[in-house]
């Protein structure tokens, strides 16, 4: 009785083609000799088990790469969202050098702190309400209990605003609290 060796290392190089013919040969050989149907069945079987081992090993690689791609174009949607923020900094820091108008430098940052938080939105992070809202330790961080007129779990003041990504935290707000 002759058994066909199926070789188990993975070799990246060897596609689903190359297998299956190097399978079926070595399957066709095993059928020639004289064995049973459940050493046929067993051969299949085996072959098939590196087949789908093969075929498995070729699905991880290329989810990881479709995810590797996936993260790229996010990052690169981003950058490029915030390259004209960076631009009118520049610009912005520039013109404050040689300004003597305090209120118009205000205005122009003003603008660019607006064009940051409609990047952020464009790309799924809010700002989380917090002053006037009850204390909720999922998206507030209480930094201080202060006396206040407030009923007694209100945030009263904001300390450092919080962000959210579509739902979830990312920084909690820095509040202060009424006692």
């Amino acid at each position: 009785m002759r058994i066909p060796i199926i070789n188990h290392e993975k070799n990246d190089d060897m596609n689903s083609e190359e297998t299956n013919e190097t399978l079926s040969d070595d399957l066709e050989d095993f059928e020639d000799s004289s064995t049973s149907p459940t050493e046929v069945e067993l051969a299949e079987t085996k072959a098939q088990l590196v087949q789908l081992a093969a075929d498995f090993e070729n699905f991880k690689r290329q989810a990881a790469r479709r995810e590797s791609e996936a993260r790229d174009r996010a990052v690169r949607s981003l950058v490029e969202d915030l390259l004209p923020i960076l631009d009118n900094f520049k610009l912005a820091t520039e013109a404050a050098k040689n300004s003597t108008d305090v209120e118009s430098v205000r205005v122009g940052v003003e603008f660019i702190l607006q064009m940051f938080e409609e990047a952020l939105r464009n790309n799924g992070v809010t700002p989380i309400e917090a002053k006037g809202q009850s204390f909720d330790p999922l998206q507030h961080e209480a930094i201080e209990e202060i006396e206040s007129e407030e009923a007694p779990g209100t945030i009263v003041e904001e300390a450092q605003r919080g962000y959210a990504y579509r739902g979830h935290v990312l920084r909690a707000s820095r509040v202060k609290v009424a006692a």
